[in-house]
């Protein structure tokens, strides 16, 4: 029997609930056995159960994607918040370049202090000058200030006086106060950090939140040894002083543009003074002559951050913190939003001053040229020649031709009493043989005897007695001397004085020696006294080998006034002690000191621009870049310095009695003809004095003139 049954309509629905979601029937109406409904329920029953086992998969696939979506996003926020903060780390490490850039940039030229705000006063009368803008020093300017020290300490070292190496222990102490000033400022993040933060700050940090960067640690170093400073030198001025070739001079890297070799930085450089037993150390900074602040690496920072390479060094011995650095290290620090933890970086940075150079010199030096002051003079004047018996009558008149031929008479005693009997009035009147006369007489310079010649003869009596070529006294002969007075009566020859030949500019010392002299003939009737005088005056120029005629042909004061070069010339001219521009050359290497390039001809020619009187003064230094000699001081001159090297004299010993105080065989132009003879022993001396000085106060030396006398003595010839 066949049991059977019927599947009544089913929706889809039903038969999806069933899980056979591949049916897609819309209804089924059957009648089946059980045995097939049951094959059939099976198979529905095994569709859903692979529904179900596809289901799972998808729910785990589902739950695998949505983790590696979350890892995802993880990673996308880690790779994303690392983004940032990589990129704030570069961003606050440039904040952290530039701030240390600045400080560099920054640094060589501050801090700064004015010259005259030291308490040394020292500084201010050395290096005032050399600062920029004006008078203030600083990182720029110091290598100046070691430089000119450095000369001072060679020069005072040449002269070896207790006062030269006093002076150059001044400049050395004003160096390092300059010196610790810049140090102890820029080894404070307090004064220097403000430099770091104007600039580090000013960058972008906009990836850690632009949060402030804030300055966490600085420190200064001594980089590039045996680098440039910004000095360059002149081969010219090292060999101006003795030691100039121990200045240290970088010998690789930058020349200056004229191509000079610069002097090396922190290479200590020391300068012994054997006056004081000191030695005094420098050392100038490398700056980068040509070169810009930039970046340097922190391992080679780290290396040269300390200065022991000379603190200590010397007696004094270099006192520490005092030299300046020249490279700067700053760290820099900020905030991270998102974690809410610091960034940080650290960089180092050195100087650069690019075309910011000079010259190793003492700019502001000066040369004094003194000229001694004139003689005081006298209150009295010279004998008139014109009015004085002695240069006419009794030495130039007439002479009566005796037996001899040199006894003033004539062999005609009765012709000669004639002529003084008509000449007095004494006697007769009658006018003697005029004839005869012109030819019994003669004049003494040779020339033709005229009646008028002949009425000159005065003498009481025709005997030899008086020959007025030499008294003494005692007079040995007094009926001469009584006839003296008689004679210039005669004559018309009173004995006055003259007030007149005298030029402008004074009398030196040798000058009025020889007024002394010719002022003795007053009113003489025995020997005269006539001694040099014992004042010291400056010089005059002449010629030592030349009798100058006083007045005639030349005033009682005859030398001429000239340059400083032409008295040097004259000195060495008549002093076999000096040798040739001896002075000259002791100048020129000085001068030198001031304006390197100096060539002799250039000195010279400088020396030669004025005329210096008696008491005047004149000035060497630099103007623009040339030297210059100005009878007005500079404007930067401290008054009251002295030279304090040791003094170098030039000149010898010239006579005068007979030269040109007592000028003999006519020499003085037929007036005052060997006023009172060559007894008395005579000289006189033109100096000039040299004094070195070590550049202290910018007093690189000084030059003098004077003009001094001795001897003198008794004059009894009176022609």
């Amino acid at each position: 029997m066949t049991t059977g049954c019927t599947l009544a309509r089913s929706s889809k629905a039903e038969l999806t609930g069933l899980g056979h979601p591949r049916d897609n029937v819309r209804g089924i109406s059957c009648c089946v056995c059980l045995r097939n409904y049951t094959g059939y329920l099976a198979e529905i029953e095994g569709d859903v159960g692979d529904q179900m086992k596809l289901r799972r998969r998808r729910g785990a696939t589902l739950g695998f994607v949505a983790i590696i979506v979350l890892v995802i996003a993880i990673l996308g926020v880690a790779f994303f918040v690392m983004a940032k903060m990589l990129g704030g780390g570069r961003e606050i490490a440039n904040a952290v370049d530039a701030g240390v850039l600045n400080v560099a940039k920054i640094a060589i030229r501050t801090p700064a202090k004015d010259a005259n705000s030291f308490s040394n006063p020292d500084v201010a009368q050395n290096f005032a000058l050399l600062g920029e803008s004006p008078r203030n020093l600083d990182l720029l300017t110091y290598n100046r200030l070691v430089a000119q020290s450095i000369l001072v300490a060679l020069n005072a070292k040449e002269e070896g006086t207790l006062l030269s190496a006093q002076n150059a222990r001044k400049v050395w102490i004003a160096l390092k106060d300059v010196a610790s000033f810049i140090r102890t400022n820029q080894d404070k993040s307090a004064v220097m950090g403000s430099y770091f933060d104007s600039l580090s700050r000013a960058n972008n940090i906009k990836m850690l939140g632009n949060n402030s960067i804030d300055l966490s640690d600085y420190g200064v170093s001594f980089m590039k040894r045996g680098a440039s400073t910004n000095i360059w030198i002149d081969p010219a001025i090292l060999a101006t002083v003795s030691g100039g070739s121990t200045v240290p001079i970088n010998s690789t890297g930058h020349s200056s543009a004229s191509g000079k070799k610069y002097m090396a930085g922190y290479v200590p450089m020391s300068v012994s003074l054997p006056a004081t037993a000191d030695s005094l150390t420098f050392a100038g900074v490398p700056v980068g002559p040509g070169d810009r602040p930039h970046l340097v690496k922190l391992g080679e920072f780290q290396n040269d951050a300390k200065d022991d390479f000379i603190v200590g060094k010397g007696a004094p011995a270099y006192p520490p913190d005092t030299l300046p650095p020249n490279s700067y290290k700053a760290s820099g620090i900020s905030m991270e939003n998102h974690s809410h933890g610091m960034a940080g970086a650290i960089a180092s940075a050195i100087v650069g001053c690019l075309n910011l150079d000079f010259e190793m010199q003492i700019p502001y030096g000066y040369i004094e040229i003194i000229n001694g002051p004139r003689s005081t003079g006298s209150s009295t004047a010279v004998a008139n020649f014109k009015d004085d018996i002695f240069n006419y009558e009794l030495a130039h008149g007439i002479w009566a031709q005796g037996t001899n031929g040199n006894d003033p008479f004539t062999t005609d005693g009765f012709l000669y009493l004639a002529w003084q009997q008509y000449n007095t009035g004494s006697g007769v009147g009658t006018k003697p043989d005029v004839a005869k006369s012109l030819g019994s007489f003669k004049r003494v310079d040779g020339a033709a005897v005229t009646e008028d010649d002949l009425k000159r003869i005065t003498m009481e009596a025709p005997d030899a007695e008086c020959l007025w070529a030499y008294y003494d006294d005692p007079m040995e002969k007094p009926r001469c001397l009584d006839l003296l007075d008689a004679f210039k009566a005669a004559y018309n020859r009173p004995g006055s004085t003259d007030s007149g030949n005298v030029a402008d500019g004074g009398f030196t010392t040798l000058e009025q020696f020889k007024s002394d002299v010719l002022r003795a003939r007053v009113n003489i009737r025995t020997c005269a006294t006539a001694m040099a005088p014992t004042e010291t005056t400056g010089v005059k120029w002449f010629q030592h080998n030349t009798a100058y005629s006083a007045p005639t042909g030349h005033p009682y004061n005859f030398s001429l006034e000239k340059s400083a070069y032409e008295y040097l010339e004259m000195i060495d001219e008549v002093s076999s002690t000096c040798g040739t521009n001896t002075v000259f050359n002791e100048i020129l290497r000085r001068a030198r000191e001031i304006v390197p390039s100096t060539s002799k001809a250039q000195l010279q020619e400088i020396m030669k621009t004025n005329k210096l009187p008696l008491g005047a003064r004149q000035y060497i230094f630099r103007s623009g870049s040339a030297l210059i000699c100005s009878l007005s001081p500079p404007p930067w001159m401290v008054p009251g310095v002295v030279a304090d090297g040791a003094s170098n004299k030039c000149g010898e010993a010239y006579p005068v009695i007979g030269d040109l105080v007592n000028t003999e065989s006519g020499g003085d132009g037929g007036f005052f003809d060997t006023p009172f003879g060559k007894t008395p022993n005579g000289s006189c001396s033109d100096v000039a004095t040299w004094v070195p000085s070590s550049g202290y106060n910018n007093c690189l030396g000084s030059l003098s003139f004077s003009n001094s006398c001795t001897g003198g003595g008794k004059f009894c010839k009176p022609n």
